[in-house]
């Protein structure tokens, strides 16, 4: 489940657990491996892919200045590869 605005909270019925005990909750900021491989394979197969920037090491100075100073438009994703060879 997502996260609730803070200025409307959930509740839960301690009763609800005891009365009912096969339920249980659990909590994670990014959920579990079955969560992001369905997420995942949803992605694929309706053409949704994140927008990110390819950059290279030389580019670290740049990306580092664009985050620091809310500039960055997309992800950046080092292209380590590219970084390193010759």
């Amino acid at each position: 489940m997502g996260l609730p605005p803070r200025d409307n909270p959930i509740t839960l019925s301690a009763a609800n657990f005891v009365w009912h005990a096969n339920k249980k909750v659990y909590g994670s900021l990014i959920g579990g491996i079955k969560e992001t491989q369905e997420m995942l394979d949803f992605s694929i197969l309706h053409n949704i892919y994140p927008e990110i920037e390819l950059v290279t090491g030389k580019d670290i100075d740049r990306v580092y200045h664009d985050l620091t100073h809310s500039n960055a438009k997309f992800r950046h994703v080092i292209d380590m590869k590219r970084s390193f060879s010759s």
